[in-house]
């Protein structure tokens, strides 16, 4: 979609619609009491995970968003062939409806989890035939404690503008609450943006440069992490949840960009 939008050539315009109904024909639309979510999937082999990637070592995927729900966002406001975007808007309030709203109601903070997992990734968390976590897995030593500021903020950001899209303000509101767990509304009362809210862990700061990187306002933090069972973590000045990440700061400024256009057009109304 985005080559196309570039290019204007209908070519990268028929691969991202190819692409679309893939995406499309993963969605689940049966399980309970949680559906609407993607189904991973590699070719040749049999589903070893029920979230947004091709197996269960999530560990490999701490920085990105969850593309394929993006994918269906951005499909809504690229693609204009009417049965593609009717389909792409059914899609994400399916989504919304039968994923992101039943976790929405059995969390405190109304924070996004991790994703669904056909085998207990610690925590024993169940819903229906499936498992789940709030918190991943760090991908350099398997321990349970990186920071999730990253996933809160991509999933903002696409709950936001898919909201928006489609005159769904529930998850507008949904997507704001991710902001405001970064923020401090959270287990700890803890805001993990320097210089924004109030009682910020301290920072980490490496020995890999001297002198470290100094404190800098509105730099975001990993972020809470989550221990072996998926209890709340945060950890003051260790790079695990308290490192100034670009990605934890990419999607919060997403998701605020995005909240920004929601209130913009509501003035326009």
């Amino acid at each position: 979609m985005k080559l196309y939008e570039c290019t204007g050539e209908d070519n990268y315009l028929e691969d991202a619609k190819g692409h679309l109904r893939l995406i499309l024909s993963r969605q689940d639309t049966e399980s309970s009491p949680v559906n609407g979510f993607i189904r991973a999937w590699k070719p040749g082999q049999q589903d070893t995970a029920l979230n947004y990637f091709p197996d269960d070592k999530m560990s490999n995927h701490l920085i990105t968003p969850f593309f394929p729900v993006w994918s269906i966002v951005e499909a809504i406001r690229t693609i204009k062939d009417p049965e593609l975007n009717n389909k792409a808007r059914e899609a994400f309030n399916l989504y919304f409806e039968g994923y992101i709203k039943y976790f929405d109601n059995i969390s405190s903070f109304g924070n996004v989890p991790m994703g669904l997992y056909r085998k207990d990734p610690g925590g024993s968390r169940k819903t229906g035939n499936y498992y789940y976590r709030w918190g991943y897995v760090n991908n350099e030593d398997e321990e349970w404690w990186n920071g999730i500021n990253p996933l809160l903020g991509y999933a903002g950001a696409y709950l936001i503008r898919g909201g928006l899209l489609t005159g769904n303000d529930e998850a507008v509101r949904v997507g704001q609450q991710q902001i405001d767990f970064i923020y401090g509304c959270n287990p700890f009362n803890s805001s993990t943006v320097t210089g924004m809210g109030y009682n910020q862990p301290d920072f980490f700061k490496t020995t890999t440069y001297v002198p470290h990187t100094p404190e800098i306002v509105g730099a975001v933090m990993a972020g809470i992490g989550s221990s072996d069972d998926d209890k709340p973590v945060l950890l003051p000045g260790w790079w695990q949840t308290t490192e100034y990440w670009m990605e934890a700061v990419a999607g919060t400024i997403m998701a605020l960009n995005e909240l920004n256009s929601y209130q913009f057009s509501r003035q326009i109304k």
